[in-house]
């Protein structure tokens, strides 16, 4: 009977707690009021992107099963290459860091191939590749996208000095290069709100100024359209900024940083190199979005977004592929509900 009255209110024109309008006024889910809630960029994004796949996962507490079936047509999965990456690029820059060197790929070449072959060695150990030539194959990948990287570094238009590597904050392992404690960042008046994360790299460009980098493994398509906010689906760099002024003051190397710009590398094949950034310009409004955002929390509002992805997100199973569409013509009848939706096109 439940059951059935869920499918009928979901197909009618009404909004109840099945589209995900619920009663969290005792504040347990909101970041303002529950000191024990550190956010991270990626849980914001998942706000904007979709309120009701964030009521799933971060309300109900509802995860994707862990994948059982073993694929014998790839040694690491996406998420594991692009971890195995993270790890070289940093233990090299670290190294170039200690010697006050910069980054020059043909003296440097050798050092890359010793620092890769130790990680792709450990990698190994703990995921043993489904044959030998699966693993030559995706080595082989492997370092050709840092040969992408050295070449980028050398190609720079400008020098930069890098100060920080997997600089972390809130998190509960504390890896030295950040700080154990989560930034607070002011959202409106008198609200604050805990943030937790791992900085890929922090540059100084020149005395107090500084760029945030965060590596990824991928394409770089996704980004190069994006003006700033992407609507909200799109803030990682925005959040780190803020969060590496707070780290280098903390850690006593700078008392008056500026991030003057942050965005993401792509130093794969894939990603042929490229360096997408945003300037301190254009991350202004990136607290009045935050505060678009928590709105959604104040109100208990987790609607699925009308321009949801769905075919690519978890939890699509159970909320069908039709939820997007659901919200479309649910729209229709309940437009200020559905505001926010507009409001948030217009941090593009």
């Amino acid at each position: 009977d439940r059951g059935i009255l869920a499918a009928q209110l979901r197909q009618s024109d009404l909004l109840t707690e099945f589209d995900g309008m619920v009663d969290v006024s005792g504040g347990e889910f909101h970041p303002f009021r529950n000191p024990d809630i550190t956010v991270s960029a990626t849980r914001l994004e998942l706000l904007a992107s979709c309120p009701y796949a964030y009521f799933l996962n971060y309300v109900l507490g509802i995860s994707k099963p862990d994948e059982l079936e073993y694929d014998q047509t790839r040694w690491l999965d996406p998420l594991q290459r692009g971890t195995l990456i993270h790890e070289i690029l940093c233990d090299f820059m670290r190294e170039l860091r200690e010697r006050g060197e910069p980054v020059d790929p043909e003296r440097h070449q050798d050092l890359m191939g010793e620092i890769a072959a130790a990680c792709i060695r450990s990698t190994r150990d703990e995921i043993p590749p489904p044959s030998e030539g699966i693993f030559q194959r995706e080595r082989q990948e492997l370092l050709e996208s840092l040969e992408v990287f050295l070449k980028a570094e050398k190609n720079r238009a400008r020098p930069v000095d890098p100060v920080l590597f997997e600089a972390g904050f809130g998190l509960k392992h504390h890896d030295g290069e950040g700080i154990r404690d989560a930034v607070e960042i002011a959202v409106t008046a008198g609200d604050k709100m805990r943030t937790g994360g791992k900085i890929d790299r922090v540059d100084r460009v020149e005395a107090n100024r500084y760029r945030v980098i965060d590596y990824k493994s991928g394409g770089f398509q996704r980004y190069e359209d994006i003006v700033c906010f992407n609507g909200g689906r799109t803030i990682q760099h925005a959040l780190y900024s803020r969060a590496a002024e707070a780290i280098l003051r903390a850690k006593g190397m700078d008392e008056d940083p500026i991030v003057v710009e942050s965005g993401y590398s792509f130093p794969t094949r894939r990603g042929e190199g490229r360096e997408i950034l945003f300037g301190l310009e254009r991350c202004a409004r990136f607290e009045a979005l935050v505060g678009e955002l928590m709105g959604l929390l104040e109100q208990g509002s987790f609607l699925a977004h009308p321009d949801a992805r769905c075919d690519y997100c978890d939890y699509t199973p159970l909320c069908g592929l039709g939820a997007a569409r659901r919200s479309k013509e649910k729209k229709l009848s309940n437009p200020d509900a559905y505001g926010v939706f507009e409001r948030l096109k217009d941090f593009e």
